[in-house]
This record gives structure tokens, C-alpha cells and sequence, in this order.
């Protein structure tokens, strides 16, 4: 058995199978009714169940008199949460047996999530597919996907094909709290929300600017215009310089608006681009130590010593391959080299005295 979960996202609710008889179709939602009603919708079809899982409201918008009149003449299973005389094939959801079969904490976040749970169950089930859902919005992405998430997980356990279409953003996995903004994608969208907003700040003043321009002036017109009513004669020069002010900076504060809104929507959607197509992490590892080659004859020399368990004479000797390095337990070289070039102990350095004995304690008498 194949079922087909229907929603409304225009972006891919025209792709579905509609007129495959392999589906069966699978609805909710008053925007899907108006495409796929058997009568008069666009992609219209036989439908095998109808889920309105919704608290039956009539006085509310998403209630209205044409998606009511659809309910009340489906021939299929109307799943409600109760039975509503007006829907004659409507019937209560089966939540308690539902409920029963999941874990406690399995999220339940959408119409989608009880019509996932209950195509789960039904015999034969092999595959589910999904059109005209999305889950891009703000309520969506917080809630109803990460559920979403959770029921395609259930369906790839039990071996149950989930299909989505390449327009559907579904199967896209959710940003990686943390981990995501350790990647070129995240700081470049990052970078552009940093710019975006800092252009609307500057619409924000400017159209701050403009209203405190145009309020001043339509203070000087009014002003002239009680000047006037006391029988005083102004120029009428003034009165087109002041005009011709107002229509400018009108002008000016209708393009700052209209950049404002503009912006607003480049922050939207970059903000969806960046929950939906999140950056994918790279662990950086730490680079390995480069490997610089030691100078002419001395590793060899130090091969040679610690081959033959003993010294050799460019061991030993000052100025030899490895520079007089003592053994261990030698005395170190008198270091220090004067001005002409003499070598001489400094004080106290690379000298090992021997411990003084101390003096006697006096006899006791």
C-alpha cells in the first residue's frame, strides 16, 4: 500500500499523485480541499481520507462556508476529533489506540504527525509520500518539523519508503546547534544578515529624518496660513518653495519605506536560507609538525653513538659532530667568551663545588 499525505505548500502540491491509482489519497487543510475536491478543484481526485483536526470553530476563517460545505459532502473517512452531526462521515480520531502504540514522548506537533502515525499502522503499508508540505514557516520550523523529523525516522526503521519531491524541503536535516557556525556558509550568511540590517538601521533614520522635515514644514504652511486669515499678504514665492519641499521629501520618505520593506524581506529570506540549508561542519585538525632535516653528519653521528652503546671520539671531543655535548653525569664546559675572544668561566657559572664541611661544634668542657 502506497498513501499520499496532501497539505497546501503550493510549491509542490501540483506534483502529486493524484491520478496514480497505486495511491491512496490522503488529505487535510482548507487549501488543499479547494485543489483536489472531486468537482471543481484543479487537480481534482478521489480522495480516501480527510483529516480536520482542528477544534470545529464555524465562526473562524480557516472554518469558512465553502470548506465547510466540502466537508459535509465528503463520502470518505472524515477524521475530527469528535463527531459533528453537520459532517455526516466524520469520526472521532482513534487517539487512545494511537497513543498507546508510540513512546510517551513521540511528538505529535501537526496534522501530519497524527496522519503519520496512523499510515504507519495501516496493513501493507510500504510506502508514504508527501506533497504540498513544506513546514518552511516560523511556527512550522520550530515545532511541526522537528516532529515531522521524528515520524520519517519511525517510518525508516519499520523499512516504510518515505518520498518527498525535490521542490519539498523536508528531508533537509535541522542546523547543528553549535557545530553549524564553524563553516564558511554560516559566517558568509552571517556577514549578509550583519549588512542587511545595518541598511535598514540607516532607512530607519533616514525615514526618522524625512517625517521630522515634513512635520516642520507643514508647521510653516499652517503658520502662513493663520497669517493669512488675519488679513496679512505673504509672498506667494514662499508658499511654492515650501510645496515643492514637502512633494521632495515625501518623495524621499516613500523610497526609504519602500527600501525598508524591501530589506526586511532579503532578512527573511536570508534567515530561512540559513535554517534550511544550515552549514555542514568540518572538524579543523591540527596540522602535522613539519619535518625540517637535521644538518650534515650530526644525526649520523648520533645514530652511531646510541647504535654502539658507548662514545666516539666526535662525541666527545670540542667542536665534534655534535658540538662536545658531555654524557650525562659530565661536567658541562666552562662557557662564556670575553671580548678578545678568550674563553673563561663567569662566576658562579657551569662550576660545581664540592659542599663545605661544616665547622666543628666547640668542645664542651
Amino acid at each position: 500500500m502506497k498513501i499520499a499525505l496532501i497539505g497546501s505548500a503550493p510549491s509542490s502540491l501540483h506534483l502529486g499523485p493524484f491520478t496514480n491509482p497505486d495511491w491512496k489519497i490522503w488529505g487535510c487543510s482548507p487549501g488543499a480541499a479547494l485543489s483536489i475536491r472531486p468537482e471543481t478543484g484543479a487537480h481534482r481526485c478521489k480522495i480516501d481520507s480527510w483529516f480536520e483536526l482542528h477544534r470545529y470553530e464555524p465562526h473562524q476563517s480557516w472554518f469558512h462556508p465553502g470548506y465547510q460545505r466540502f466537508l459535509s459532502e465528503l463520502e470518505c473517512p472524515l477524521f475530527m476529533i469528535e463527531h459533528i452531526a453537520q459532517f455526516p462521515n466524520s469520526f472521532p480520531y482513534p487517539y487512545e489506540q494511537i497513543k498507546s502504540i508510540y513512546h510517551p514522548l513521540a511528538p505529535f506537533t501537526s496534522t501530519f504527525a497524527w496522519m503519520f502515525a496512523l499510515a504507519i499502522q495501516q496493513p501493507g503499508i510500504e510506502e508514504i509520500g508527501l506533497w504540498g508540505v513544506d513546514m518552511a514557516a516560523t511556527e512550522e520550523y520550530s515545532l511541526q518539523l522537528p516532529g515531522a523529523h521524528h515520524w520519517i525516522m519511525e517510518c525508516d526503521k519499520r523499512g516504510i519508503k518515505v518520498t518527498t519531491p525535490m521542490e519539498s524541503d523536508l528531508l533537509n536535516p535541522l542546523p547543528e546547534y553549535g557545530f553549524q557556525e564553524v563553516s564558511h556558509k554560516y559566517a558568509k550568511f552571517q556577514a549578509r544578515a550583519y549588512e542587511l540590517a545595518g541598511r535598514q538601521r540607516d532607512c530607519e533614520t533616514n525615514i526618522e529624518n524625512r517625517a521630522a522635515e515634513l512635520r516642520f514644514l507643514a508647521g510653516a504652511v499652517k503658520e502662513r496660513e493663520i497669517i493669512r486669515a488675519q488679513g496679512i499678504e505673504l509672498p506667494k514665492e514662499r508658499d511654492e518653495e515650501l510645496s515643492a519641499l514637502q512633494k521632495q521629501h515625501h518623495s524621499l520618505w516613500e523610497n526609504h519605506n519602500f527600501e525598508k520593506h524591501f530589506l526586511q524581506g532579503a532578512i527573511d529570506d536570508l534567515q530561512y536560507m540559513k535554517q534550511r540549508w544550515p552549514g555542514k561542519y568540518e572538524p579543523r585538525r591540527n596540522p602535522e609538525p613539519p619535518q625540517i632535516a637535521a644538518p650534515g653528519g650530526i644525526q649520523e653521528t648520533q645514530d652511531r653513538h646510541h647504535a654502539g652503546n658507548g662514545k666516539t671520539q666526535m662525541d666527545t671531543e670540542p667542536g665534534g659532530a655534535n658540538g662536545g655535548v658531555p654524557d650525562a653525569g659530565e661536567h658541562p664546559p666552562l662557557r662564556g667568551a670575553g671580548r678578545r675572544g678568550k674563553v673563561g668561566p663567569r662566576a658562579g657559572a657551569g662550576v660545581h663545588r664540592a659542599p663545605e664541611e661544616p665547622n666543628p661544634p666547640p668542645e664542651v668542657h
